[in-house]
């Protein structure tokens, strides 16, 4: 293994082999950088996905879903209102203001 360094260090040495070194560089740096760009194109992408599914639940637990039913009993001049949550969540109602015209 020491012979091959002795003999890159004396190639290195030599002044004409700068354009090689040049050429061989270049072609490091063109391949780094496609590297590197191809892994923040997949981080930019995972991010996005991420974002929109973070969105998804925040929305899931936030806004929760609900189904209100309202109907007029027959006999009565009485309303019968049902509210029944869509969602695993609690939900708390601190006040229902309620408009029926029938």
């Amino acid at each position: 293994m020491g012979y091959e360094w002795a003999r890159l260090i004396w190639w290195l040495s030599q002044g004409q082999n700068a354009a090689a070194i040049q050429t061989v560089i270049a072609g490091v740096d063109l391949v780094s950088t496609l590297v590197l760009l191809l892994v923040t194109m997949r981080y930019v992408t995972l991010t996005k996905t991420l974002a929109v599914v973070a969105k998804e639940q925040l929305q899931t637990i936030f806004q929760p879903s609900l189904r209100i039913r309202a109907t007029k009993l027959e006999y009565y001049s009485d309303v019968n209102i049902e509210i029944e949550n869509l969602t695993v969540y609690p939900v708390y109602l601190e006040r229902v203001n309620v408009l029926i015209n029938f």
